[in-house]
């Protein structure tokens, strides 16, 4: 009986070692690599690896060659059952300025091995909050917007194109085959 606490103190310690000695900087770049092949880009960056995360500051991300945005900062938590990435104060290409806000002020992404088939985002900036839900089973984004006021007096065009719901939210979903 006395084994179970010393085993659990043993995976503890490895898990730990685990997450401070993972090569951060070598993952982030598999990961760039892996997402050339989609046509998503990051330059610029500036990478910090901290002791569970790596913080990458002043990041372009180029959508299929074009110039879509700059990212003053994103925080990646390797923290294994749980994984986040944050992205803080993001500015978007002028070319997204009559359909939407160009300021993000934070966008958090989340992964975790309890529902490994989702990746669940939470963003809010002068557009408002939005709450999105990626399957990665089935390819099928669902997301769900609370618009600030601003984006309800200048960007009512694109609201028009979104579905609305009886709490005054906007919704959208797209299934990527």
């Amino acid at each position: 009986m006395k084994k179970l606490p010393i085993f659990f103190l043993y995976f503890l310690f490895f898990a730990g070692m685990l997450m401070v000695f993972l090569p951060k900087k070598s993952l982030y770049f598999a990961a760039e690599k892996e997402l050339q092949n989609y046509g998503v880009i990051l330059s610029g960056e500036k990478l910090t690896p901290h002791f569970a995360s790596l913080q990458i500051d002043d990041a372009t991300l180029y959508l299929q060659g074009i110039k879509s945005a700059h990212i003053g900062e994103i925080q990646i938590r390797f923290l294994g059952l749980y994984n986040t990435i944050e992205l803080h104060n993001i500015t978007l290409s002028k070319a997204v300025e009559a359909f939407f806000p160009k300021k993000i002020e934070k966008l958090q992404l989340r992964y975790t091995i309890v529902n490994p088939l989702f990746v669940v985002a939470d963003g809010d900036g002068a557009f408002g909050e939005a709450h999105i839900v990626f399957n990665l089973q089935s390819l099928h984004l669902s997301a769900t917007l609370h618009p600030s006021q601003k984006m309800k007096r200048e960007f009512a065009t694109t609201l028009r194109e979104l579905r609305r719901d009886s709490k005054g939210g906007y919704s959208y979903e797209q299934t990527f085959k």
